[in-house]
């Protein structure tokens, strides 16, 4: 057939001939991979600093989309069993935790007016239990960190794992790993001064021992809390995205909260304290 008047004739580009598989990728899981590889090799080709590196392998294809599906995270019904168990203790035991030491911090500031006579109940026993339950929970973030790749018939980890392991198999990034420890080393150091205060009830601490065990350990837990903090911050790209989720309100929470837990301790550390 030949060409009207004033029509453009269309140009065959050399695949043009080629089968499109772009259903058979969208069926394998393997077309979003596809596409940032073919995005990143055009910017090679074009000589931009950065770009895809050798072939489009099936192979590799699916290893970077496991690492990305669910499957790849919730391998049997052990580990989503493990993960909802474990997420679900650590948010009560934090929830618990803050309000007890809300109670503490409320009859702190007030409770010698009001109720002199119970000012020193009200507020280191609300204490002692907050820091208990924030040790506990604490505990379980990191023990959720170090059992990332748990499954059926695999051995649990409680203090430590195979580090390596958990950054290039599962990549577990350092801001993970250091805001688990921080938050948890942090939380043993206030558990130390809130038992301290707790046990002074009927027992006071004399006083050289009450600076390095009474108060101390207040500042140190509050500087491993903004550590922890950062971290989080850092894991969750708060800095870089919008504040359109609610794991970045979250973090930011966190985050505050950790520096008001320094700010109070750094009067304990003080001089004239």
């Amino acid at each position: 057939m030949g060409l009207q008047e004033g029509e453009v004739p269309l140009l065959r580009r050399p695949g043009d001939s080629l089968p499109d598989l772009t259903d058979r990728l969208v069926e394998l899981g393997i077309y979003q991979q596809y596409v940032s590889w073919r995005d990143g090799y055009h910017r090679w080709r074009q000589g931009q600093a950065k770009g895809a590196k050798g072939e489009a392998t099936v192979n590799d294809l699916t290893e970077s989309a496991d690492k990305e599906g669910f499957r790849y995270w919730y391998p049997d019904e052990v580990s989503i069993q493990f993960r909802e168990t474990v997420a679900y203790w650590i948010a009560v035991t934090f929830l618990e935790g803050s309000l007890l030491f809300a109670v503490s911090g409320l009859f702190g500031a007030a409770g010698k007016d009001v109720w002199p006579s119970l000012s020193e109940v009200l507020t280191a026993r609300p204490s002692f239990a907050g820091a208990i339950l924030y040790t506990v929970g604490t505990y379980l973030l990191y023990f959720e960190v170090i059992n990332i790749g748990i499954k059926s018939n695999e051995k649990v980890n409680y203090v430590w794992c195979n580090w390596k392991q958990l950054r290039e198999e599962y990549d577990v990034g350092w801001s993970s790993i250091t805001g688990g420890v921080a938050y948890f080393v942090g939380a043993l150091f206030y558990q130390v001064s809130c038992t301290a205060g707790f046990v002074g009830m009927w027992a006071p601490l004399p006083e050289s021992l009450q600076k390095p065990i009474l108060q101390l350990p207040l500042f140190v837990g509050g500087v491993l809390f903004v550590v922890g903090g950062i971290s989080e911050l850092c894991h969750n790209q708060v800095l870089t995205s919008k504040p359109d989720t609610l794991v970045w309100w979250v973090s930011v929470f966190n985050f505050s909260g950790a520096v008001c837990f320094c700010i109070s301790g750094i009067p304990a550390v003080s001089e004239e304290a």
